[in-house]
C-alpha cells in the first residue's frame, strides 16, 4: 500500500479472505486502522472476541477453533470427551468445571471413578492416553483391597521391616517396580522389585546354595503334576543334572544366562555324555540362542513384570514330554505352591537334617533368629558356633563346619585360646612360673599352650629374661643362657668362663670382644698364641684342648715348622728338579708325603719326609737297600758269582737287578752243569756248587 494512504474497510476484508481461515470470520465493526480494536465472530463455533486487524492478519484465526480458549458446547471437555467428563470430581475441583476446561489442558484435575476411587491426573494425559483409574488398573493400591499386603500376605512374611522403614507395603501394588528389602526365613537379606516377588522369584541366596532357581523349581513342579517322578538331585557319572525323569530317560537342563554365558563347549560335552548313557536332553536357555548340538533346545527370555514367557516355555517342554498333556501352566498363581516345594526341599537339605551330630555346636544365642534347619549344609554363610566341650565360641561357614566337624581349639589349632581349657596357665603351671609379667602385656591365661605365632617373654630361676614361642617352650627349649645357646656377659661369655683362653684373643683382627662371645661358641675367631702365631679356631675347639696349629705342627709355617727350618741338613738333599714346585719350605718334617731326594753321592730316590727326618736314613743305593744297575748290582760287584746265574730258571730276574747282599734265594748253574738253589748273600760269602764239593743239597 502506498505510503501515507490509509487502508479501507474493503481492502482489509480482501486481505482477510485471502487467509485460510478468513471465510470463517465475520467482522462486526468498521475498520479504523490496523492497530484499532475490531470485534470478530467465528462462523464455526460462534466465539466472539476483540482484536486488532494487524493481529488477526498475522495470527492463525479463531482461538476457540485452535483450542486456545474454551467455548462451552464446542471444545470444552464435557463436549469433546463426555465419558471422561463423567469422572469429573466436582467436589474437589470446586469452581473448575468440565465445561470451562479444554480436553487438551495441561492442568491437573481431580477425578472419581464409578467405584468411588479418587485421584489426580492431567486432563490432556487422560484424554489422549485414555488412562483409566489407577486403582482399578492396579497401578495404585487400594488399602485393604489391591495393596501388596492384602493381596500377597505370604510375601509379608519376608518383608524386611527393619530396612524398609520408609516404605509401607499397603501403599504398593503387587506389580510395583519399586525395589525393596526382603528377608527369607533362613535369614538372607536382599533387594528385589515387588513385581519379581509377585511372579514367584524367591531368595537368590537359597537358590544359589541349592544350585537352583524359581524357573527350575516351577518346571519341576509342573513335571511332577504330570505324574512323572522327577529328580533334581541325580548324579549321572561325573555330572549333576538339573532335572532327571528316569521313566522317560530324559534330562532337562535349565541354563541361566549368567552362569552359562561362556560354557557352550562344556554344555556340549555334558550333552554328549548323557546321550551316550541313553538320555534325551532338553535345554532351556535364557537370553541367547541355544548353540548345543546334542539336545532339544528351547529359548526363554525373562521380562520384567510378568511370567508369560516362562509359562510358554514350560508348556512347550511338557508338550515334548507328552504331546497330549492338558496341564494348565500359570506360574504367577502357582508361585506360592512352587515356593513351598522349594522350602520343603531346602529343609530336607538343611544343616540340621544332613548333619545332626554337629547341631550341638550351633550357637543359638548369637545366631538368633537363624536355626540349624534354616540353612543349607553347603552354605558359605558364616555362622556362630560354640563348642559343647570347651565352651569356645568361633565363626565359620556352614560348609567349613561340615568339612572339619569339630572345634578348632579342641583339634589344637594354633593361636586360639579358651581360658581354663587350653591356656598356658591351665595346661602347664610349671611353664607359667617362668612367665615374665613385667615385659608381657598379657598373662599366661590369655595365650594357648600351642600358640606358634607369637613370641612372649620368660624369666628363669636365675633371673635371665628372653623371648620365645610357647610351642618352643613345650618342646623342651628352656633358658638359652643357662643352656649356653645365647651369650650373657658375666655369665657364660668367654672372658668369664675361660679367662686363660680369652688371653689368646686377637683384638686387632676380631670385631667382637671375648666378653660378648659365648665360651662354647662354634664360630671361628682369630687368636694369637704365646709364640705370636695368628690362627683361626672356634672357642669350642679350644675348650676341647686344641691349640695353635703351627705349634702343634698341624699347619705349616715356612720359617717355623717347615723341613728347611727344622732340618736344614736334610733339606740340602731335596731334589728340586723332580719335586717341581714343591720346596722344603712348604712341607713339615713329619709329613708322610713321598718326595724325591738327591744325595751327595749323586743318586736320586723317593722316600717319605717323615722317614728321612726321624730315622736319619740316607741313600738307599749306597746303603745297599736298593739296587742300581752299574753301581751295586750283583753283576757289577761280583761278576764271578754272576757268571753262574741260572738265566733259564730265574727268568725274568737278572743279576743286574739284585745286590750282592740280597738274601733272596735264586737258581745257580756251575761250569759242570750242576743246578742248585741258594741265597745271593751266601754265594757271595764263598759257597760254591754243593755237588762239586760232594755235598747233598
Amino acid at each position: 500500500m502506498p505510503s501515507g494512504k490509509k487502508r479501507t474497510h474493503e481492502e482489509f476484508l480482501h486481505l482477510l479472505y485471502r487467509r485460510p481461515y478468513g471465510e470463517d470470520i465475520v467482522i462486526l465493526s468498521d475498520y479504523k486502522g490496523e492497530k484499532r480494536t475490531i470485534k470478530c465472530r467465528c462462523k464455526k463455533c460462534g466465539y466472539t472476541w476483540d482484536t486488532t486487524p494487524k493481529t488477526l492478519l498475522s495470527g492463525s484465526g479463531c482461538k476457540a477453533c485452535n483450542n486456545i480458549v474454551v467455548v462451552a458446547g464446542f471444545n470444552d471437555l464435557a463436549t469433546v470427551d463426555p465419558q471422561l467428563a463423567s469422572e469429573w470430581d466436582y467436589e474437589k475441583n470446586a469452581d473448575l468445571l468440565p465445561t470451562t476446561i479444554g480436553a487438551g489442558s495441561r492442568r491437573k484435575a481431580h477425578w472419581i471413578c464409578y467405584k468411588g476411587h479418587r485421584w489426580e491426573a492431567v486432563v490432556y494425559d487422560r484424554h489422549t492416553k485414555k488412562t483409566r483409574c489407577p486403582y482399578c488398573a492396579g497401578k495404585l493400591p487400594i488399602i485393604g483391597e489391591t495393596d501388596l499386603a492384602t493381596l500377597r500376605p505370604e510375601l509379608m512374611s519376608e518383608w524386611n521391616f527393619d530396612r524398609n522403614t520408609e516404605i509401607n507395603p499397603h501403599e504398593l501394588t503387587e506389580k510395583s517396580s519399586q525395589k525393596v528389602w526382603w528377608i527369607c526365613e533362613f535369614g538372607h537379606e536382599w533387594q528385589a522389585p515387588v513385581y519379581s516377588r509377585s511372579n514367584g522369584i524367591g531368595c537368590p541366596f537359597c537358590a544359589k546354595e541349592l544350585q537352583t532357581s524359581f524357573p527350575e523349581q516351577a518346571l519341576l513342579f509342573y513335571i511332577n503334576q504330570c505324574g512323572y517322578n522327577a529328580d533334581d538331585q541325580l548324579q549321572i557319572g561325573k555330572y549333576k543334572v538339573d532335572i532327571a525323569i528316569p521313566a522317560l530317560s530324559t534330562v532337562i537342563e535349565y541354563d541361566g544366562e549368567r552362569w552359562h554365558r561362556n560354557k557352550i563347549e562344556k554344555d556340549n560335552e555334558k550333552d554328549c555324555f548323557l546321550r551316550s548313557r541313553g538320555y534325551r536332553v532338553i535345554r532351556i536357555r535364557e537370553k541367547g540362542p541355544c548353540r548345543t548340538n546334542n539336545s532339544i533346545n528351547l529359548f526363554y527370555e525373562p521380562k520384567d513384570g510378568g511370567n508369560s514367557q516362562l509359562d510358554t516355555v514350560i508348556k512347550e517342554c511338557l508338550t515334548i514330554l507328552n504331546p497330549s498333556t492338558d496341564i494348565v501352566v500359570n506360574t504367577a498363581s502357582d508361585a506360592s505352591n512352587i515356593n513351598k516345594q522349594f522350602i520343603t526341599k531346602r529343609k530336607n537339605n538343611s544343616f540340621e537334617k544332613s548333619n545332626p551330630e554337629l547341631v550341638k555346636y550351633w550357637d543359638y544365642e548369637q545366631n538368633s533368629p537363624i536355626l540349624p534347619d534354616m540353612i543349607n549344609s553347603g552354605s558359605r554363610k558364616e555362622i556362630a558356633w560354640k563348642c559343647p566341650d570347651c565352651g569356645f565360641r568361633f565363626r565359620r561357614s556352614v560348609q567349613a563346619m561340615v568339612r572339619y566337624k569339630t572345634c578348632p581349639v579342641c583339634i589344637g589349632k594354633s593361636g586360639l585360646v579358651q581360658e581354663g581349657y587350653n591356656d598356658l596357665l591351665s595346661t602347664s603351671p610349671e611353664l607359667s612360673n617362668e612367665w615374665d609379667y613385667t615385659k608381657n602385656d598379657i598373662g599366661p591365661a590369655e595365650i594357648a599352650f600351642n600358640d606358634s605365632t607369637k613370641k612372649v617373654w620368660w624369666r628363669c630361676h636365675l633371673g635371665h629374661s628372653w623371648s620365645a614361642r610357647v610351642t618352643d617352650r613345650f618342646k623342651g627349649n628352656g633358658c638359652p643362657y643357662c643352656k649356653n645357646k645365647r651369650v650373657l656377659s658375666g655369665f657364660n661369655d668367654l672372658l668369664s668362663k675361660s679367662p686363660q683362653i680369652a688371653e689368646l684373643w686377637d683384638y686387632e683382627k676380631n670385631d667382637e670382644t671375648p666378653d660378648k662371645v659365648l665360651f662354647s661358641s662354634k664360630k671361628d675367631y682369630y687368636w694369637l698364641c704365646r709364640n705370636g702365631h695368628s690362627f683361626v679356631k672356634s672357642p669350642y675347639r679350644l675348650q676341647a684342648g686344641e691349640g695353635c696349629p703351627y705349634c702343634a705342627s698341624r699347619r705349616i709355617m715356612s720359617n717355623f715348622n717347615s723341613l728347611s727350618a727344622k732340618n736344614p741338613e736334610l733339606a740340602k738333599e731335596w731334589n728340586y728338579e723332580k719335586n717341581l714346585t714343591l720346596t722344603p719350605e712348604m712341607i713339615m718334617p713329619n709329613s708322610m708325603k713321598k718326595v724325591w731326594w738327591k744325595g751327595l753321592c749323586g743318586h736320586e730316590w723317593e722316600a717319605t719326609v717323615a722317614n728321612r727326618n726321624s730315622r736319619g736314613s740316607g741313600c738307599p743305593y749306597c746303603a745297599g737297600r736298593k739296587v742300581l744297575s752299574g753301581f751295586n748290582d750283583l753283576k757289577t760287584r761280583r761278576p764271578d758269582i754272576a757268571a753262574e746265574w741260572n738265566y733259564e730258571k730265574n727268568a725274568p730276574l737278572l743279576p743286574t737287578e739284585v745286590t750282592s747282599g740280597s738274601s733272596k734265594r735264586v737258581w745257580w748253574k756251575c761250569e759242570n752243569g750242576h743246578e742248585w738253589e741258594a741265597s745271593i748273600d751266601k754265594r757271595c760269602l764263598g759257597r760254591g756248587c754243593p755237588i762239586c764239593r760232594h755235598k747233598k743239597v
